[in-house]
C-alpha cells in the first residue's frame, strides 16, 4: 500500500522522499476454526503474530501470521487427552496425551503381557478401545499356514555346514516378515521348516504358526465352498466356524504370502542373516545364493487349530491357494 504520493508543482516532482511502498496490514478479523474470538487481531502490521487460543479440546498446530494484508496458517486441531477409562495391565499412557484425532498410540503392557492393538484418538477427544492380554490364557487357537519352500540347498550350504542353521535362518524370516504385514508381536509367531518327503519330495515343508483368539462366534466365513477348492472333500459351508481374530489373521496370513513377490522374499532371508553376520559382502553374495528360492501357494493350507482335547480337530475353515506368489 501507499505511505505517500509525489505532487507536479510547476512542472517539477516534489514530496519523493515522502513516498513509499509499504506492507499492507491485516484490516480484516482472521476466521480460524475451533479457535476463540479473533477480532482483537484486526489491524495487524505485515509481519506481525497475533496470539491465538483454541477451544477447549484443541491444539494449537501453527501460528496466525499477517503477511502483507493476507492472514497465513493459524490452525487448531482436535486431540485427546490421558485416557480416561484405565487399561488393565498397562503401564502407563501418559505418552498418549495430545495426541491428534486421527492419530494411534502404542499401548505398553506389563511384562509377559500384550495389547490388543494400539489406540485411536477419535472425534470428540473420545479414544478407541484396547487392552492388556495373557497370550498363555487367551490365545488358545493356532492360525497356520503350510506351504512347500523349494530352492535352499545353495543357502543352508553358505549358511553352515549344519543345514538346520540354514532352515532356521528362512524360516525366522518368514516370521518377521508376517508379524511386520499382520502388526502383532513377533513372539506370537513359531515356525518350523523340515524336510518332509511325504510333503514335497524336492524341497521343504515351512509351517507358520500365529496365536489367536476366538473372541466370538460369528456366522459362517463368506469363504467359497469348500467342495469348489481344488484338493480339499466336499463340506457344508454350515459345518464352518468363524473365528474373529482368527480368521482376521488367516486371511492376512494368506494376503501377505500370496502377494509378496519372490524378490522381496529373497531380500528378507537375507536380511534376516546378515543382520548377524560380520562380512562386508555378505548381502549381495547371500542373494546370488537364493536366486532357486521359490515358494509354492498351491501347497499352503490355511487353517485354526484348535487343542479341545489330545490329538488335533480341525475346527474351522481350511483352503488351498493355486495362485502364484
Amino acid at each position: 500500500m501507499a505511505a505517500g504520493y509525489p505532487e507536479c508543482i510547476k512542472g517539477e516532482w516534489s514530496s519523493l522522499d515522502l513516498a513509499k511502498c509499504e506492507e499492507a496490514p491485516c484490516s480484516d478479523v482472521p476466521k480460524v476454526r475451533h479457535a476463540k474470538d479473533t477480532r482483537a487481531c484486526a489491524g495487524r502490521k505485515s509481519g506481525e503474530i497475533c496470539p491465538l487460543e483454541c477451544l477447549p479440546g484443541y491444539q494449537l498446530i501453527s501460528e496466525l501470521r499477517c503477511e502483507r494484508g493476507v492472514w497465513l496458517s493459524g490452525k487448531c486441531m482436535a486431540y485427546c487427552g490421558l485416557p480416561t477409562e484405565a487399561i488393565g495391565g498397562a503401564i502407563s499412557l501418559e505418552h498418549c496425551v495430545d495426541t491428534p484425532v486421527g492419530d494411534s498410540c502404542a499401548v505398553v503392557c506389563q511384562p509377559g503381557l500384550h495389547p490388543t492393538g494400539r489406540i485411536r484418538c477419535l472425534p470428540g477427544g473420545r479414544w478407541s478401545e484396547a487392552r492388556c492380554f495373557d497370550p498363555a490364557k487367551e490365545l488358545m487357537h493356532e492360525a497356520v499356514a503350510r506351504l512347500n519352500v523349494e530352492g535352499l540347498r545353495d543357502f543352508c550350504d553358505y549358511v553352515a555346514a549344519d543345514v538346520t542353521k540354514g532352515l532356521e535362518v528362512v524360516a525366522s524370516s518368514f516370521e518377521h516378515l508376517l508379524a511386520k504385514h499382520l502388526k502383532v508381536p513377533l513372539d506370537l509367531f513359531t515356525s518350523n521348516l523340515t524336510e518332509d518327503p511325504s510333503f514335497s519330495r524336492t524341497g521343504f515343508r515351512l509351517e507358520l504358526k500365529v496365536l489367536c483368539s476366538e473372541m466370538q462366534k460369528a456366522a459362517p466365513l463368506a469363504f467359497q465352498k469348500l467342495s469348489d477348492v481344488p484338493g480339499l472333500p466336499a463340506a457344508r459351508e454350515n459345518d464352518l466356524r468363524a473365528f474373529s481374530d482368527c480368521d482376521k489373521k488367516l486371511e492376512l496370513v494368506n494376503q501377505t504370502l500370496t502377494s509378496t513377490s519372490m524378490k522381496e522374499f529373497r531380500s528378507n532371508i537375507c536380511a534376516t542373516f546378515c543382520d548377524t553376520s560380520q562380512e562386508s559382502m555378505c548381502q549381495p553374495e547371500c542373494l546370488d545364493r537364493v536366486l532357486g528360492f521359490l515358494v509354492l501357494p498351491k501347497t499352503m493350507l490355511l487353517q485354526v487349530l484348535e487343542e479341545s482335547s489330545p490329538g488335533t480337530s480341525f475346527a474351522a475353515a481350511a483352503r488351498t491357494s493355486e495362485e502364484v506368489v
